[in-house]
């Protein structure tokens, strides 16, 4: 056993998830997006080569139902197949075999393995007979106690990496979610200051596309509606409106400046309460500003009561971030996850030196 080793189990004895240099490759296929299953165990689906449809329907019957995962957004419940069906649809679970040791990313210089127990199966796409691969996933024992006391849900999990080949390797990390983070007066005014004419911005651009050339609509409703959005926009103009957001702050590069995911909303009320959503991440130095041009996963959206669906909204149905994830080159993954009407999708977006950036590490389903 070397002495890193030794360290780490020492560490899982007193019930604490050891540091460790990353390993992770988010342009690797074989990394996924892992939920808490239950205190000791995850699961994660395998995507797209994953996803099969039975020849015989009636096969589902053989499914062995398990119990849901205790994470509350991703995946629908898993099943257990029958031998006979996994024969018929195994080249779906090629990438994993039951036994194999992976690496599970719990949080930013946390790792643990994790060895693949179970091949499982979930319905998919609200369609009937459509099913996505996946697989359970058993934390190491003599790091199951530790990892039952940890809070996070959401992780990625991937086969362990190759051996470090460079000193660079074992730079601490820089990635965290500044959970204590309390910005300054002057700074807060600041970033409220931006949100509001980010959002007044928002509202008088679509103003000019779309309601200013809706004066002779003919059905009622959809004039009194338009009527409606038309006379927010212009109390906005006018200086009315009210403000509300969250913030989390993350760590993601090595330069330190704190990155802030804002979910904001403005609203007015006219007979009931309209607003506007979006949810964007801003830098806060030198000056407070958006975070670049490109924004993965932000969201804008036009929210109104009385739907019932999509449109009756708040910042809760806005972007989030599930946890972050640090990689060997200093820099942070973000995953975040995006409620939607009967759906979901979580995405893995990649920060670097030039900004935000895509990684194809995501699961989405809705009807």
């Amino acid at each position: 056993m070397t002495a890193t080793q030794a360290s780490a189990l020492t560490s899982a004895a007193n019930g604490v998830l050891p540091s460790s240099p990353s390993g992770l490759n988010d342009s690797d296929p074989s990394t996924f997006i892992a939920v808490r299953y239950d205190k000791t165990h995850v699961i994660f689906r395998l995507g797209g080569e994953g996803d099969f449809i039975l020849e015989d329907p009636e096969q589902e019957k053989t499914f062995h139902q398990l119990p849901p995962q205790i994470a509350e957004y991703g995946l629908a419940p898993p099943s257990e197949l029958d031998p006979a069906v996994f024969e018929k649809v195994k080249q779906h679970y090629a990438v994993a075999n039951v036994g194999d040791h992976w690496e599970l990313e719990v949080a930013p210089g946390v790792r643990a393995p994790v060895v693949i127990q179970k091949p499982i199966e979930m319905s998919w796409e609200c369609a009937n007979n459509y099913f996505t691969a996946g697989f359970i996933a058993e934390v190491a024992p003599e790091f199951q106690a530790a990892f039952k006391s940890a809070p996070q849900k959401y992780f990625l999990v991937h086969k362990v990496p190759p051996a470090a080949g460079s000193p660079s390797f074992l730079n601490p990390t820089h990635i965290a979610e500044l959970k204590d983070w309390n910005p300054t007066s002057e700074v807060r005014a600041q970033i409220e200051a931006l949100i509001t004419a980010k959002l007044k911005e928002e509202i008088s651009q679509q103003y000019a596309k779309q309601w200013t050339h809706m004066e002779n609509l003919q059905s009622p409703e959809v004039k009194a509606d338009y009527d409606a959005w038309k006379q927010f926009a212009e109390k906005t103009a006018a200086g009315e409106g009210k403000l509300t957001y969250e913030s989390q702050a993350f760590q993601l590069s090595p330069d330190a400046i704190p990155r802030v995911l804002v979910r904001a909303q403005w609203s007015i009320e006219i007979e009931k309460d309209r607003g506007v959503l979006m949810s964007f991440w801003l830098r806060l130095e030198p000056t407070v500003s958006i975070d670049g041009e490109h924004q993965p996963g932000t969201r804008t959206m036009w929210a109104k009561p009385g739907s019932g669906g999509e449109e009756d909204m708040n910042v809760s149905e806005l972007t989030m971030v599930l946890n972050v994830f640090d990689r060997p080159d200093g820099y942070g993954d973000v995953l975040i996850f995006t409620p939607g009407y009967e759906g979901y999708s979580m995405n893995v977006y990649r920060y670097t030196d030039k900004g935000w950036a895509d990684t194809a590490i995501s699961i989405a389903d809705g009807c």
